[in-house]
Parts: structure tokens; sequence; C-alpha cells
């Protein structure tokens, strides 16, 4: 007898023909509240806890291996140091011994909640721990190991989905592209499939009755035996309902955004808006899948097993980790239970929206190329719509879903910071006169748009304040302010500093110059403030400046030695002026920190469009540009 789930042979024989999924979201049911508690306090207390030591101890072991920035080229280097060694061998045995101690506990709760027992959330820690030192840890280590292939094996679809985009070093890519290497990486997958498969049922059955790891191995086996393709077409179906839920959410974020982009009128941006979204909803949905899907896989693993177990006539078994808990559960206090629960879920939750937001902000990652995000510069705005270096060119910046507006900087006579690139005001403003030499009221008026074309919003645009481009910019999109320093504007980058103190831009901004002696003034005053050379053309060993914290280069200058060289000294890369598509693919391939560009939706489309597959991609194309 198996419970409420066999009561004769006529319920036996119901139970087979029902649907696996139905039984699997009436076992999560039963388990109840403390199911869905035990789950946001296991992943968000261990996110908050380990997200900041890995990021600690992989900046440790980046020094100790020699690199500010770790290229593709020398990641193998990089893996043979033996610090490196360390951390991976940690981060191991923390991954295998998170994920078998989550098992544990959840077999607890399945357990329970198969047996109709109502199970208390510090007894599913308590019962799962046990399980988990008794059965798993010390010598039984590499049975955890085995719990994790297994749970990696039957997902397929997530971890092809959670490993897509990454820039793969080439090395790792050539040795793929040899036939022999590749059959081979697909036989041995394969064995690790149907070895993981065999053994899928290890830890309920341990949970169940206490065997050892090694006759649940047996046990496991015997039962998939005769099960084999039943059990194989239940992951099969899984692994196609991920695979429908990924690309189902895909698609209703473009129903949105098309339907949004549609309204305003602002379709010719749509593939730019899109994917602008789709780069930070992907690391949600990635997050929530992963975080989601283990336990989701787990009870479906949990629902066959007790399946089987009815199949084959076993005799009712309570198990004896749950059974133990149940009888402590009753003299605890639940009501307590749950406020600790709750108080260390909303610290967790606190610290990890913390930590979203910053990744949202800065890749955490950044200093590695293979994870190195490359974000756009409108240059001058974006000046590929309308006039450089106005408002009405920001505007459409930062509708173009830029990272930051690239804006040039010069000081009038009244010592008014404007946002103009020339020193002249000849070519913009058909006033033949020196910006140092005119005062702001003098120029406020003046029409910097109709050069541009005949549109009647062209005609309204005036020459801007650094302070009314800071006032709009703030919190909206980040500056590179580049400083055009002369002997006519002595006082234009302490200006230029302290209007950045004034509107808290520190962290929101970047000085750059082709006047090295104005970055090093800007350091001098401030050394939080972001600093880039400006060169027009690169040769010799530049990279080791000092009060330089990234270079903007001449594209023409630019290759993947130069990148690499700049990046080992813990610098950044700025390309201009960028408007081809395909110079934009090969640069954004070569990882440059940053594409200057007066296009800016083009340099979107092709950043951003290596987080979408081609399929997707052409969808997009059809819907936005037909």
């Amino acid at each position: 007898m198996c419970g409420r789930f066999m009561k004769g042979k006529k319920t036996k024989n119901r139970m087979r023909k029902s649907n696996i999924f139905f039984e699997t979201a009436t076992l999560i049911k039963k388990s109840g509240l403390n199911f869905w508690l035990f789950e946001l306090l296991y992943k968000l207390a261990a996110f908050a806890i380990l997200y900041p030591l890995l990021l600690a101890a992989f900046g440790f072991t980046l020094k100790r291996a020699g690199f500010n920035y770790l290229t593709n080229d020398y990641i193998y280097i990089y893996l043979r140091n033996p610090f490196t060694i360390l951390l991976i061998l940690l981060l191991i045995t923390g991954f295998i011994s998170y994920v078998s101690m989550e098992l544990c506990c959840l077999a607890i709760c399945f357990d329970a909640a198969h047996h109709d027992r109502k199970i208390s959330l510090l007894e599913i820690f308590r019962g799962g721990t046990r399980l988990f030192t008794k059965k798993f840890w010390g010598k039984k280590f590499f049975s955890g190991f085995g719990m994790v292939n297994i749970l990696v094996t039957v997902n397929v679809t997530l971890i092809g989905f959670l490993v897509a985009n990454v820039n793969l070093p080439s090395f790792v890519t050539d040795i793929f592209k040899r036939p022999v290497v590749l059959a081979g990486v697909i036989l041995v997958l394969v064995a690790l499939f149907i070895y993981c498969l065999v053994n899928i049922f290890v830890v309920n059955i341990v949970a169940y009755d206490g065997s050892s790891t090694k006759e649940a191995r047996q046990r496991s086996r015997r039962m998939i035996r005769h099960r084999w393709w039943k059990t194989l077409l239940t992951f099969v179906l899984w692994n196609l309902f991920v695979l429908v839920l990924i690309y189902g959410i895909y698609f209703i974020l473009l129903a949105l955004i098309w339907i949004g982009v549609s309204i305003l009128n602002k379709t010719q941006l749509g593939i730019a808006i899109y994917l602008a979204v789709f780069r930070n909803a992907i690391k949600v949905i990635k997050v929530l899948l992963f975080v989601g899907v283990l336990p989701v896989c787990f009870s479906i693993v949990s629902t066959l097993f007790y399946r089987f177990r009815c199949d084959s006539g076993n005799a009712e078994n309570t198990g004896i980790f749950s059974k133990e808990g149940a009888k402590k559960s009753a003299k605890e206090n639940r009501k307590l239970q749950v406020w600790i629960a709750g108080i260390l879920i909303a610290v967790s939750v606190a610290a990890d929206s913390y930590y979203l937001v910053k990744s949202f902000e800065t890749n955490p990652f950044h200093n590695v190329e293979m994870f190195n995000d490359t974000e756009v510069m409108a240059h001058r705005g974006n000046s590929y719509n309308a006039p450089e270096n106005t408002m009405l060119a920001f505007e459409k910046a930062v509708e173009a879903t830029a990272d930051y507006i690239e804006i040039d900087v010069h000081m009038t006579k009244d010592g008014r910071l404007v946002v103009m690139h020339d020193s002249n005001l000849k070519r913009t403003a058909g006033i033949n006169r020196e910006i140092y030499n005119v005062n702001y009221e003098d120029i406020r008026d003046a029409d910097v748009g109709s050069w541009f074309g005949s549109d009647e919003e062209f005609a309204k645009c005036r020459i801007p304040l650094l302070s009314d481009v800071m006032k709009y910019a703030k919190n909206r999109i980040k500056l590179n302010i580049e400083v055009k320093q002369s002997d006519h504007e002595p006082g234009l980058v302490d200006k230029v500093v302290e209007m950045i103190h004034e509107f808290k831009f520190e962290d929101e901004c970047v000085i750059t110059s082709m006047n090295y002696e104005a970055l090093k003034q800007a350091k001098m005053l401030d050394e939080s403030i972001k600093t880039g050379y400006v060169l027009s053309v690169a040769y010799g060993s530049f990279y080791n400046i000092d009060y330089v914290d990234a270079f903007s280069i001449n594209s023409g200058y630019v290759d993947k030695n130069v990148i690499d060289a700049i990046h080992n000294r813990g610098k950044e890369v700025y390309v201009w002026t960028i408007n081809g598509e395909d110079r934009a693919k090969e640069l954004t391939m070569m990882g440059v920190d940053a594409i200057i560009t007066d296009n800016t939706e083009m340099a979107r489309e092709v950043i951003y469009s290596k987080y979408s597959n081609g399929l997707l991609f052409n969808v997009l194309s059809y819907v936005f540009k037909k």
C-alpha cells in the first residue's frame, strides 16, 4: 500500500493512467506554505551571503594571477594559477554541497507531503541537514556530486539557455571544431545522461527508508529498468515545457514592446528598445529559471519515485527522516518560525535587490572578456537623427537607450559652461565668433539646429548649458564629458569638476580630453572621477599613463592587440566614431568597452542582438521594419 495514492487495485490502475505533471502539482500543493518559505529563504539567503564572497574571491585570484583584465587568450594561464585552482575546487565543493543540501531538504518536505504529514519549516531544515550529513557528506561526498549531475543532465534546455551567448575563448571553440573531439564529447554526455537517469531516485530512496547510497543506486536502477522509456519521455516533455516557457517569455516581451512603440509612434526604434529591455530582462529570467526549475524538476523526480514504488507493490514507509521530524514538529512554535523566516527573507531580499540593481548599473564581471558588455555612447547625442550637442539630440539618445551621451564642453567669456563641439560658432550657429570671446547671454538664443534640416523642431534647438544637460541626464543616462580646454579657458576643468560634485554625478560620468594635463588636473581634484584620454592616433607604449582610466581611440588604430594591452593594464577602451554595422560587430566581438557612434539605434541592435538568437531577431526585424 502507498498511502492516499493507493487504495486497492482499482486506485493503483487509475494512478498509472494519471498525468505525471498533475500529480507533481498535487504534491507541491500538499507541501504547503513551508515548501515556498523554504525555497525563498534558502535561495535568497544563499545568494545574499555567497555573491559578495564570490566577487571578492574572484578579484583576489585575478590579482594573484597577475591580471587586471582577463582576456580570452589568457584564460588558460589564469586557470593554471594555484589560487585559481583552489577557488575552482572550493566553488565545485560549495555548489555540490548547496544543491545536495537543498535536495535533501526537499526530499524531507515531499516525503512528509506524500504521507499527509505536516512538517514545520525548521524540521525541513533539521531533517534535510541530518540526511545530508549522515548520507552525503564526508567519504560519501561524491554521491552529492552525482545528485548535481542528475539535475544538470535532465535540465539540458535550461543549461543551454544559461550558457548561451557566452563568448568562449578561441582555444575552446577550436577544440570543439574537431570532429573527433566533438563526437567524443557527445558520447560522454550521452553516457553521463544514461548513468544519471538510472540513478535518479537515490536521494528519495535514502530519505524514504535510510538506505546507504550504494544500496540506493542499486534500487534506483531496478526501479528504472522496465520504465526507461516512460522516465525518458517524462523529462523530454519537461525540457520541451521549459523551452516553450522561455520562448513564451521572449514573445510576450516582444508583444509588449511592439504595442508600446506603436502607440508612441516610435517604430523605427523598435528593435533597439526591445533589445535594451531584453538585455536586462534576460538576466532576471535566467535567475528566476535557475531558482525555480530545480525544485520543480525534483518534485517531478519525487512523484515518479512514489509512483514507481506503488507500481512495485512496496509496503507503505513513512520515511525515517520525515517521521522523526513529525514527532518533534508538534512541540514547535510554528508562528514564531514563520516570523523568523519572514525577517530573514526580508533581509535577504534587501541585499539581493541591491546586488541586482548594481548588476544593471555595472557588470560585476566587466574585467572578464567573455562576460563583458559593450556599451553605446551617443556621439554628441543621437546626432544621426538630430542636431549635435542639443537637448533634442540628447532626448533621442535616451529614447534609443544609449548608455552614455558623449558631449563637448567649452567655457564662455563670463564663465558659463556650454555644450558645443567647435570653439567657433560658425558651423552650427552661423556666428563667426569664438565661444571664449562671448558671454552666454549673447548666444543663448542662437539657432544651432536649422543647419541640420528643415524640420521645425530643429529650428528650436539652442546651445545648452552643461548644468541643463546634467539636470536632464541625472538618473536617465551617463555622460562622457569631453573637455575642450585651451589657453583661453584656464578654469574649465575646475568648473566641470565643481558641477559634477554639485549634481552628484561622480559615478555617472567620465571626463575625457585630448589634453593630458586636463585629465591630470581632474584626477588631482577628485580621484574618484573616471578619466579618458582621447587619441587620434595610437602607437607605442601609452597604456601605462597615470591619471587615465580609459582610452578613447580613433577606430583606425584599434585591433585586438591594442584592446588586450589596454585591458591588461586595468583600463577601458572606447572607440570612435563607429557608424558602420560591420565595424561595430567586429569591435563588439573584440571586446571594446564602448562604441561611440552617431547612429545609436544601429549600435544598439548590433551589440544587443547577441543576447537573442537568429529566429527571434528575424521576427523582430519583420515586426519593426516591415
